[in-house]
C-alpha cells in the first residue's frame, strides 16, 4: 500500500526565529524565511523537515519539485 502526503506543516527553530514550513501536493516546499524568500533555494529549514520525514520515507528520494510525496 502506498500513502500519499498533501499537506505537512512544520515548526523549525532556526538560530535567531522558528520557521513555519510546509509541503503541499498543488505547490511542493514552503518555508517563510529570508534565505527562501530571497535566494528561492532549497533552505536548511526545508532540509531539516526532509530529514524528519525521511524517517518515513523508505528509500525514496524526493526532489524539491516534486509534486506528490508518496510514503
Amino acid at each position: 500500500m502506498k500513502v500519499r502526503l498533501t499537506y505537512a506543516q512544520f515548526e523549525v527553530k532556526g538560530v535567531t526565529d522558528n520557521y513555519l514550513v510546509a509541503y503541499d501536493d498543488e505547490e511542493g516546499w514552503y518555508c517563510n524565511c529570508p534565505d527562501r524568500h530571497y535566494r528561492k533555494h532549497e533552505c536548511k529549514h526545508i532540509r531539516e523537515a526532509k530529514k524528519h520525514l525521511g524517517n518515513v520515507i523508505v528509500n525514496e528520494v524526493i526532489p524539491e519539485t516534486q509534486t506528490q510525496l508518496v510514503i
